[in-house]
Order: C-alpha cells, then sequence, then structure tokens
C-alpha cells in the first residue's frame, strides 16, 4: 500500500473541498469545494503526477471551473466519462462537456489544457445541491438538497424532469443506484434510509430503527450500494451510542451487521467497483472505505471481520468524500482542511479482481440477467430460486414445467388429413422429439400423404377450367395520357367530343374471334371440347366508356403591361433604353465610359436594372438577362409560363411577376433558381381582391416583396411561404423615423413606412404588445436578411427583456444565437449579426442588471467558450 498526499492539489488558500472523482479513464480527477470570495469552484487535475513523481513538464492542473455562485458540494463523472455533474449551494446542477484540449496558452493567471463548458444548467431544488449519483444504465442522474427533495433527471433529454420525489421530511444528504437498476436508496437528516423503485419512483422500504438517535451532525451522508448490488452501506448510524455503517441487505431489507470502529460520525462511504477473489476460482468479496468526521479513513474486505487498514489523523479535519479508480486498487479522498490523499494498493492486499465473466455469471445467478451496461431494460429476477423452479426463464421460456416424466416418452399419434374439398394440400404434422432416460433424442416418425408416381399432386384448383388460347391481336393506337377510362355497370351518356381527342373506337370488326378449351371433369373422366367466344361477347368484355381529361385553365389575375413604343430607366448615372420596332427591338446604354446597344428578337414589355444586371422581358413570354456594364447577354430568351407582370432587379438579383399571379425569383451570379412560380395569389384575395395597387420589389440581398394597398408580404426562403411584414394594428410610436431609408439599406423600415403601417394612433398599453411588437419585428428583419435592423431591434429586444429582469426569455434567445454559432440554426439569425462584439455588446447589457448575475456568468462561460 502507498499513500501519497499531493500538496500542490488545494483551492486557493486551504479552502475546503467537498467533493472529489476520479475520471472513468484514470486520466484526471475533479475536486469541488469553495473559493477564496465564497463562490463555487472545479478543478479538474491531470492524474499521472499523483500515481508517479512528479515530472516538471507534465501539467497538473488542467482547468478552473468557477460558473457557481455557492459552494460546490459534489462533483461526479458519468459513467461514460463524457460528462461531469456539479451541485452547488446555489440550489443548481450544472453538466460539463470537454469541448477542446489547448496548448496551455488560453490562461490568464493559470495555463488551460482543456475546455470545458456549460452543455446544461437544471434547475428545480430550492436549496444546497449535496449529493449526485448517475444511474449504471446512464438513463438517469438523481440529485439530493436540503429543500427534502430528490429529483431524477432525464440524462437523454436534460433538463427534463423523470421525477420528484418529496417522502423525505429532512435534508436529503446522499443518494445511490443499485447496480441491478431496480432500486434507488437516499439517505436524511430525518432518521431514516429510504429506498425508491425505478418502475414507478414509490418507496419500497424506509429503514428508521438504527438511525433514531442520530442528530443532523454531518454534511453529507453518502451511503452506497455493493458492487453485486447484494447489499447497501450506510453513513452514520449508531450502534449502543457508537458510530457505525448500516449494512443493509436487499432479500429482507435487514440490518443485522454493521462496521464498526470510528469515534465519530460517519460522512462518506464508497464500495470498490470491483470484486476480488484470493485465488482463481475461489470465493468473491468486496472491498469500501469509510470517511468520518474522527479524520481517519478505514478500508474493509467483506471476507474478514476486521478492516484492512485504519489510516489515523489522515488529515486535519472530517473526511467529504472517496472515490476509486475503475480499476479498483487506487482511491482517492478528500478532507475539509482543503487537501486530498491518494492511496494505492496492490492484489496482495485486496486479492485478484474479477473478470467481467465471473461478473456477469455471478449477476446471472442472482438475478438473471447480466450487469447493466446499456439503456435498455431488462427483466430482473430477484428471488433465485425462481431459478431453480423454473430454469427456462433465462432464456425467456415462462410458463409452468412440464409435466412429462423424465424417462417416459409421451404418446404421439400422427394424423393423415384427407384432402379438402377443394384438394388443397393437407399440411405436415410437426415431428415430435423425446428424450430417452440416458439422454439420447429419439424423434418419433410422422407418416407423410402418399405422392403420386409422376410427382405431381393433385391440383390445388377446381376440377374444371377453362384454359383459353392467346388471341391474334392487332397493334391498336396508344390512348393519350391525358385520357381517363371509367366502367359503368349501367348505359351512360356523354357529351360528344372532339373526332380529333376521341379515343380508337373499339368495333366487332377490331376483335379477333378466339377460340378456347374447356376441360371437365378429373382423371381418366377428363372431357375436353371447343369453344368459340363471339364478338359480342368479347365486345361486352373490352368495351368501356372514355372521356379525355380537359387541361385546367390558367387564370389571369392581373393586367399585362401595354407595349410602349420606348422604354428608359436611370440606375447610377447610367441611361438604359429599350426601343420597339416592327420586328423586335434594341436596347441600348450610355452614361460615362458605358456605350453599348443589343438587338432583341422580340418587342420589349418591361425593363429592369441594377449595375450589375439588366433584364428584359419581351410580349412573347421570354425574358433576357445582360451585363449593365458590357452588354454581353448573360442568360438567354428564359421562358415563362404567363405574360409578365412587373419586372424588379437589385444587385444580382432579378423577380419576375406573371399576370397569374406567380413570382420567380433568379440569381444571376449562381446562374440558379432561388424562387420558381411562388402563387401570391392568396395574397390578393386577404387584400379585398383589389389589384389596382399591387407593386413587387426585392431587397439587396434577394428576398422579393409583395405590397398591396395596405399590407405587405415578404417570401421566407427557409420556411417556403409568404409571412406578413405589416399590419394595420400595431403602434406608430413603436416604429422608429423611416425618413432617409430605401429598400436596399433599411428594407423594414422602408416597407413598412410606404405600406402606412405608421399611421396608427393606437398606444402601447402592456409589457405584451411591446414584446409582441419587438419579436415580431426581429423575425421580420430576419426574413428579409436585414442584418442592419436585425442588430438594431435585437439591442432593442435584450435591453427590454434585461430591464423586466426577464430570465427566461434572455435565456432562449442567446441559446438561439448559440445555435447559429454552431451552425445547427442556420438562417435563423442573418450571418453577420453572430459576431464576438455583437454578443460582448448584449452580455454588457446583461450586466447592467444584478438580478441576473448568475444568467450573465451562465452565458458568459458560452460565448467565451465559442470565442
Amino acid at each position: 500500500m502507498k499513500i501519497f498526499k499531493p500538496n500542490w492539489v488545494k483551492h486557493d488558500k486551504g479552502q475546503p473541498i467537498f467533493s472529489i472523482d476520479i475520471h472513468p479513464d484514470g486520466t484526471r480527477f475533479a475536486t469541488g469545494g469553495q473559493a477564496d470570495d465564497g463562490s463555487g469552484k472545479i478543478i479538474i487535475w491531470n492524474m499521472a503526477p499523483v500515481r508517479e513523481e512528479p515530472i516538471s513538464d507534465v501539467p497538473k492542473l488542467l482547468v478552473e471551473l468557477t460558473n457557481h455562485s455557492g459552494c460546490v458540494n459534489v462533483t461526479r463523472w458519468s459513467r461514460d466519462g463524457h460528462y461531469l455533474a456539479s451541485g452547488s449551494d446555489d440550489s443548481i446542477i450544472i453538466i460539463w462537456s470537454l469541448r477542446y484540449k489547448t496548448d496551455g496558452k488560453l490562461g490568464l493567471e493559470n495555463p488551460v489544457y482543456e475546455q470545458w463548458g456549460c452543455g446544461h444548467v437544471l434547475r428545480g431544488h430550492n436549496g444546497d445541491v449535496l449529493d449526485l449519483s448517475w444511474s449504471h444504465d446512464r438513463k438517469y442522474l438523481a440529485s439530493a438538497s436540503i429543500d427534502n427533495t430528490i429529483i431524477i433527471w432525464n440524462t437523454l433529454k436534460f433538463p427534463e424532469k423523470v421525477a420528484i420525489i418529496e417522502s423525505h421530511t429532512g435534508l436529503v444528504k446522499g443518494v445511490s443506484w443499485d447496480p441491478v437498476g431496480k432500486y434507488l436508496a437516499s439517505q436524511s437528516d430525518d432518521k431514516s434510509l429510504r429506498v425508491w423503485r425505478t418502475s414507478d419512483w414509490k418507496e419500497e422500504v424506509k429503514i428508521s430503527e438504527p438511525f433514531h438517535n442520530c442528530g443532523g451532525t454531518t454534511h453529507v451522508l453518502r451511503l452506497s450500494w455493493s458492487p453485486d448490488g447484494r447489499f447497501i452501506v450506510s453513513a452514520h448510524s449508531l450502534n449502543n451510542d457508537g458510530p457505525s455503517s448500516r449494512i443493509i441487505d436487499r432479500t429482507t431489507w435487514n440490518t443485522e451487521m454493521d462496521f464498526v470502529g470510528h469515534r465519530k460520525a460517519i460522512e462518506v462511504v464508497q464500495f470498490n467497483p470491483h470484486l476480488f477473489e484470493r485465488e482463481k476460482g475461489g470465493d468473491s468479496h468486496g472491498c469500501l472505505a469509510i470517511g468520518s468526521r474522527d479524520r481517519s479513513l478505514s478500508v474493509w474486505l467483506t471476507s474478514y471481520k476486521r478492516p484492512l487498514v485504519v489510516v489515523h489523523d489522515l488529515f486535519n479535519n472530517s473526511i467529504m468524500d472517496i472515490s476509486w479508480s475503475k480499476d479498483g486498487y487506487q482511491l482517492m479522498t478528500a478532507s475539509l482542511d482543503g487537501s486530498v490523499a491518494f492511496i494505492s494498493f496492490t492484489s496482495e492486499e485486496l486479492g485478484l479482481s474479477l473478470n467481467e465473466y465471473r461478473f456477469d455469471e455471478l449477476f446471472m445467478s442472482l438475478y438473471g440477467q447480466k450487469r447493466v451496461q446499456s439503456r435498455g431494460t431488462h427483466l430482473i429476477i430477484e428471488n433465485p430460486s425462481l431459478l431453480t423452479a423454473n430454469p427456462g426463464i433465462l432464456e425467456g421460456k415462462f410458463g409452468p414445467k412440464s409435466n412429462t416424466t423424465p424417462g417416459k416418452t409421451p404418446p404421439a399419434i400422427a394424423k393423415t388429413t384427407p384432402p379438402t374439398a377443394s384438394g388443397s394440400v393437407p399440411t405436415l404434422q410437426r415431428q415430435v422429439e423425446s428424450r430417452t432416460p440416458d439422454g439420447r433424442r429419439r424423434i418419433t416418425p410422422v407418416l407423410l400423404n402418399t405422392v403420386p408416381q409422376s410427382g405431381l399432386s393433385d391440383s390445388p384448383f377446381s376440377n374444371s377450367m377453362i384454359m383459353a388460347t392467346p388471341p391474334k391481336t392487332t397493334p391498336t393506337k396508344r390512348p393519350h395520357p391525358d385520357e381517363e377510362c371509367t366502367a359503368s355497370p349501367t348505359p351512360i351518356s356523354f357529351a360528344p367530343l372532339s373526332p380529333v381527342n376521341e379515343p380508337p373506337a373499339v368495333t366487332k370488326q377490331s376483335l379477333p374471334k378466339q377460340e378456347a378449351v374447356e376441360v371437365t371433369g378429373s382423371g381418366k373422366g377428363k372431357r375436353v371440347k371447343k369453344v368459340k367466344i363471339t364478338n359480342e361477347e368479347s365486345l361486352a368484355k373490352h368495351s368501356k366508356p372514355c372521356l379525355q381529361k380537359p387541361h385546367p385553365p390558367i387564370n389571369n389575375y392581373l393586367d399585362c403591361p401595354s407595349l410602349l413604343p420606348s422604354l428608359s430607366l436611370q440606375v447610377g448615372g447610367v441611361s438604359l433604353e429599350a426601343t420597339n420596332g416592327s420586328g423586335g427591338s434594341t436596347l441600348s446604354c450610355k452614361g460615362g465610359d458605358l456605350a453599348w446597344s443589343l438587338l432583341l428578337h422580340s418587342p420589349v414589355l418591361l425593363l429592369g436594372a441594377s449595375l450589375a444586371v439588366t433584364a428584359v422581358c419581351g410580349n412573347d413570354r421570354t425574358m433576357v438577362l445582360v451585363s449593365t456594364a458590357t452588354g454581353r447577354v448573360l442568360v438567354s430568351r428564359i421562358l415563362l409560363i404567363n405574360d409578365p407582370f412587373q419586372l424588379k432587379v437589385s444587385s444580382h438579383y432579378v423577380a419576375i411577376a406573371t399576370v397569374n399571379a406567380t413570382l420567380s425569383v433568379f440569381d444571376v451570379t449562381g446562374t440558379r433558381s432561388l424562387v420558381s412560380g411562388a402563387s401570391f395569389h392568396h395574397l390578393l384575395t386577404a387584400a379585398g381582391g383589389a389589384t389596382g395597387g399591387i407593386n413587387i420589389e426585392i431587397t439587396d440581398t434577394g428576398v422579393p416583396v409583395v405590397m398591396t394597398t395596405n399590407q405587405s408580404y415578404g417570401y421566407h426562403y427557409l420556411m417556403e411561404c409568404w409571412v406578413e411584414l405589416t399590419h394595420q394594428k400595431e403602434a406608430a410610436q413603436m416604429n422608429p423615423s423611416a425618413s432617409g431609408t430605401d429598400i436596399s439599406t433599411h428594407p423594414l423600415q422602408y416597407i413598412q413606412s410606404v405600406s402606412g403601417t405608421r399611421t396608427s394612433s393606437t398606444t402601447v398599453t402592456s409589457t405584451e404588445e411591446c414584446l409582441s411588437f419587438l419579436e415580431s419585428q426581429l423575425f421580420r428583419s430576419s426574413c428579409l436578411q436585414s442584418s442592419v435592423e436585425y442588430e438594431s431591434l435585437l439591442k432593442r429586444y435584450v435591453t427590454y427583456l434585461v430591464n423586466q429582469s426577464l430570465s427566461e426569455r434572455l435565456r432562449e434567445v442567446f441559446m438561439m444565437l448559440v445555435s447559429c454559432c454552431n451552425h445547427t440554426g442556420q438562417g435563423l439569425v442573418p450571418a453577420s449579426v453572430v459576431t464576438g462584439p455583437t454578443l460582448n455588446q448584449l452580455l454588457s447589457i446583461i450586466a447592467t442588471n444584478t438580478n441576473l448575475q448568475r444568467l450573465y456568468a451562465e452565458l458568459k462561460l458560452v460565448f467565451d467558450s465559442i470565442n
């Protein structure tokens, strides 16, 4: 045995350490306690310098986590080591996860070699969280608190609560999971230890007798289950007024045995995760460590009546926590004096660790299953005698045992099933298998039906059948895809169709004569004769009335513009003009150094341009896109579905609306379609059917906008639908001034000012109205991909939430921004908004409200990890 106290493991200037836990892979360990300012601190340490002689170039402290505002009472690694859970006096639980490792240059005062981020914050307790425990199947996390409750958290759906157990009447100071998965045990200051069923979270048993005279003298009561699930060992109990750890038998819940010897109350008990044996194939035994307020540590083997070792005066104050390594031969313990100790054992001292096969074999004999290692559900056999009564239960074969006496074969009768009336093949009887007294298998033969010598059984069909010879057919015209044939039992009259669209008629002459062979009887009594099928009979079977499905008409809801002799347009000092002639038109450009002309094949109805692209729509339902700078044809003669209604160009985006109220948007740079024939007819209906005031716009980010006389709508690319950009009932004074704005810089303000939203005289009467308006504006600016407006509205919205102390809304908004940073929420927020400076400005706004300091600390950690 080796004992080592690393003096470099400490919190600030010797502050108390309340918890310690070794990582499952053995590379690091975590301590939880207090900082100099009274807040909580978690430190993750490197395990290598503890196990071996310190090496100068090996880091010791990996990272400090200081998000808790109160003392950290417990730290626990998940079973797979992916997460670290911490509970604190601030009544919250934080689930940490490793983000990345560094070279140690991130730290300011101390180097930081690992970056751990706050993945989840679990809220639900109203007091200090004193203990945590992860279930063996990794589905649950149990937390114990001084608010007298235990909360079961769903680890698959944090922060979902599975159950809240409120039966304790005193501070709950310890929780421990049953390795079998059937129970959860807890110990409390209400002088009881209780066991809860995981099936319904109800109380299985309450044990009070050993704890009647125990006072609330301990900080924690950390109990432990044995690794085979057969025993619970409690923390502080009394035996004739002497401190002890009571042993509770799983099968009867009796408490006749205990571990004694400590002089003061016992704070913590921790079973070694392994079972051991003195020699291969020998009896197995467990190992546990007990820490007490008397500053001593005792280690016990369940096969001995006395402790294996007792280490006195290991610390200057109470022992608070104990943790075993995964291999079972190393132990670490922490004390209120702010120090930790490391103890290593050998196989000669503890024994040989029971291998996985032996361990599973033991579980199988006790519970009818292997150890709980996964998330699956298992059948738990609590009574080993059930295995003797029904051996097949391990293979899932439930039910009463067979009444057959060994050595006697039950009589087997093989029945031959006669052919059925329809001549169907009889089903085969299942063979009967039995065993003789000497263990040999015996199969009783079953008589089968006689098979005909020809190798063919009787036909499974009826005794008479018609075998028709394939008719000689003449090729017929394939019907049109739009034609639909419908059979009817009664004559139906149809409206006369155009001879051109009629399908080929079915006549008597077009049907060939057919011959068939009719077979009657069976065996030697078969009779064969030819039968003629007349044209009339065939015609009755084949003729079906046919009706062509007409093409649906295309409705024109808007008016096509008139053809003018010429169209002109000014764009940034450049003049564009389209001159229509008898056989086509000429498009010319003049201004500055630009001078070009282009001959088009059809007269121009619409002209639109930006400094990048010029678009023209002809009266033959075509659209041509050319470069404004050179006149080079970029896209030639796009065919439109109908006559054009309006054409708008912004930057390198082109929007074209047709008279049947459909709209398409093209990205000329990427030569792709962003919107293809999206209908906006329902927007006209919402506007009362008026079409005179319809106007189409497109923003510099390529978002199309439909503006009616009193409403405006934008197309949301991700949702693929139109969304409302204005509403008459919104308060006028809530909109900032839109003077001097245009659609390229402030599209939302421009659209709302043009649509008349600001004419309302409604006043703000409630917080709900203000929140509704700001949240709607944020969504609208996101739809328009207007980064400038979104950022301004976001700061305004966050300021309002901070002033109202609406922490839950703030957290939800910031988590949305985080998802955008992680590229999981792309499109929710304009990309240019989610930047370090913007996020820091938002955090500084939250810092102005001292009631939100915990939220600030939580979000600051998240954003620091992202940056």
